[in-house]
């Protein structure tokens, strides 16, 4: 091997760069002389230390690799180990298991599985009777465990068949379906016929006779569709003279249904011995169950619904017995299975006695609602929240005994509606005035006399933060208002004082020589359309009070009289004015559809009467000719609407104003209301 200190020549020509072809090999410590004709110096630099290679000793390990599988890894078991778990199973959990997977039914649908069934059918507590030679050991599971419909109603049955021979299945439930199905069946009496005749009908399949009450010898009987078919076919044989072909080719098929009658007289003879089995444990198991909840203190009804308890309760299918050694070994389980449910079970009971008591809480809102009561109600959260329907709520008394009329809790409950109304109008009083802390403690004073709580008053009209509605009456408004605009809890913070409605409110009490402090709404109500605006000239408009506040928006300065005559040459005017039917035509709802859509509705700032309108073509005309977009009750007349006797006597042109005791007669004839 070269040292590693080697000297190595390099030659570089100048004109081109250097290749492995214009470079010869030089020897360690000789001279390379010139190389096209100019030569550069000798460079030597020190080779790199050599490497020394690495043997790989590593061996091949002889540990083959794991490789992951995916999936559920039990199918991957040997067979001898599935072998000797299905010895301890039934042929209901093999039925299971052959349906669970492609492995499992390759497994157990298999000549060499045979043993693996008849084990399991005669570990049964009554052994299953063994099949005939033509039956596999799976297929005669199925046929006898399987469930299937109802032969009648089609409900699913999952007991063995009524009749095996038949394959036919009743269910118990309703019970007129047995006896609806054994209508269906034909009753043959061998003695009334020929020989050749019954060996040609024993090729049908027919009942059982442990299905049946004991029946005389050579009775049996059949399907009725069955029997007409064959009965046809005998028929025809009869007719063509070759009755005895026809016997001799049935006997294959005779032979055949002879064999299934045999199995299945046996196998109904098991099914009784296994439903009274079944009966008797399930009767134990139940009594069980029942001295042990009550050994407990437990509901049954609890223990009966603990998953453990139902998968001990299931073994009656296989004539299992619940031992003591087996609950003693679940009981831990149970415990807790069973304090979870008492514990469930208790709070829905309360949660469903919670609710039962809401409901009948607002049913009893709704119904002091509609009572006409001095003082306006509260929403419904706000009437959850006071004091004695929060001690109503927590009371474990019946309701409708606690509300009784008359009685301490419906006494309190109006008591605490009265002070919340009471409160409610000191508080929407300051919040009105605002910082005129004077003009506060004024209003806020226990009003004497007849004068009207300033929240009560006409004058107090509110205007919404949120939805900007305005032309609320006052606190009673302010109660019935739903905000379309806001979610949040109801509170008198988001009213304001409506400055344009109460201006022209005021007017109006004057125009009627109403004192303010002393009119409230029902008052004011009492005068019915009594105003005209002259704002709206040439029409001629009669106005409520209650419409004063959404009119006056119409106009910068809305002049109001009482007017000495009316101009009952108008044909307009013999329609009376109403209030409220506006808000009660736009209402949502089928209800005052056919109304809306009537062509019935008429101008009242038209001089003529000429055309009516649907309520959608009234206010588009309301709005193209009048520029009046906001409809009101004083805009439009109701054709259907009976028409207005005037009493033109009370219409004297020197007649006084009416006093707030004495209202103006006229006033009240126009007012007649819908």
């Amino acid at each position: 091997m070269e040292s590693s200190s080697a000297i190595i020549d390099i030659n570089i020509p100048t004109g081109r760069p250097s290749s492995s072809s214009d470079t010869p090999d030089v020897a360690p410590g000789t001279s390379s002389g010139s190389t096209a004709g100019t030569s550069v110096k000798r460079k030597t630099v020190s080779a790199p230390a050599k490497k020394r290679a690495k043997k790989h000793q590593e061996r091949a390990s002889k540990v083959p690799k794991q490789v992951s599988q995916s999936g559920c890894l039990m199918i991957t078991l040997p067979i001898e180990l599935f072998t000797e778990i299905f010895f301890y199973l039934f042929p209901r959990d093999l039925l299971a298991l052959a349906r669970s997977c492609k492995r499992l039914f390759q497994v157990l649908v298999n000549p060499s599985a045979t043993l693996v069934w008849r084990r399991a059918r005669v570990h049964l507590s009554h052994p299953v009777p063994d099949p005939s030679s033509n039956w596999t050991e799976w297929a005669y599971a199925a046929f006898i465990f399987d469930g299937g419909p109802c032969a009648i109603c089609k409900r699913h049955v999952g007991d063995p068949y009524t009749s095996f021979s038949l394959r036919v299945r009743v269910c118990a439930r309703p019970a007129e379906c047995s006896t609806k199905w054994k209508q269906t069946l034909k009753r043959v009496d061998s003695s009334l016929h020929e020989s050749n005749f019954i060996q040609f009908m024993r090729s049908i399949p027919r009942k059982e006779t442990q299905s049946l009450p004991t029946d005389p010898p050579g009775i049996f009987w059949v399907d009725y569709t069955a029997w007409n078919t064959t009965n046809d076919r005998w028929r025809r044989a009869v007719e063509s003279g070759n009755t005895q072909e026809l016997v001799e080719g049935v006997q294959p098929r005779v032979a055949q249904i002879d064999r299934l009658l045999k199995t299945a007289e046996a196998l109904c003879q098991w099914r009784g011995k296994y439903h009274i089995s079944t009966y008797f444990v399930r009767e134990r198991n139940n009594d069980l169950l029942r001295d042990k909840a009550a050994e407990k203190g437990w509901d049954i009804e609890d223990v009966m619904n603990s998953k453990v308890v139902k998968w001990l309760w299931r073994s009656w299918r296989v004539c299992e017995v619940i031992s003591e050694k087996e609950w003693n070994h679940y009981l831990p389980e149970i415990t807790d299975e069973v304090i979870w449910l008492n514990k469930r079970r208790l709070n829905r009971e309360r949660e469903r006695a919670l609710q039962n008591r809401k409901a009948d809480l607002r049913e009893y809102w709704v119904q002091l609602k509609s009572h006409n009561r001095p003082d306006p109600m509260p929403n419904y959260p706000e009437f959850c929240k006071l004091p004695a329907v929060g001690v109503l709520m927590k009371s474990k008394v019946i309701f409708e005994e606690a509300m009784a009329e008359g009685g301490p809790m419906s006494t309190m409950i109006a008591e605490g509606l009265s002070e919340w109304a009471n409160q409610g109008r000191n508080q929407l009083v300051k919040i009105v005035a605002g910082s005129k802390k004077k003009r506060a403690a004024k209003l806020d004073k226990t009003l004497v006399g007849g004068t009207v709580h300033p929240a009560d008053r006409v004058t107090m009209l509110l205007t919404c933060k949120d939805c900007r509605e305005t032309g609320i009456k006052g606190f009673s408004g302010a109660c019935a208002h739903k905000c379309r605009a806001s979610k949040k809890t109801w509170g008198l913070q988001r009213f304001n004082k409506d400055e344009i409605a109460s201006s022209a409110m005021k007017r109006a009490l004057e125009v009627m020589g109403l004192d303010g402090d002393e009119t409230n709404w029902a008052a004011a109500d009492k005068f019915g359309a009594s105003l005209q605006c002259r704002s709206c000239a040439p029409s001629f408009i009669m106005l409520y009070f209650a419409d004063i506040p959404k009119h006056a928006r119409r106009h910068a300065d809305m002049s109001l009289v009482v007017p000495t005559a009316l101009p009952t040459e108008m044909p307009t005017f013999k329609y009376p004015f109403t209030q409220g039917v506006y808000a009660k035509l736009i209402t949502r709802g089928s209800a005052m559809a056919p109304r809306r859509e009537a062509r019935s509705f008429g101008c009242r700032h038209c001089d003529h009467e000429k055309k009516q309108f649907a309520l959608n073509g009234l206010r588009s005309h309301l709005k193209e000719k009048h520029k009046v977009a906001d409809v009101g009750d004083e805009d439009f007349y109701e054709v259907a609407s009976p028409p207005l006797a005037i009493d033109h006597a009370a219409l004297n042109p020197h007649h006084s104003p009416p006093s707030p005791s004495e209202p103006w007669p006229g006033a009240l004839e126009m007012g007649i209301s819908m």
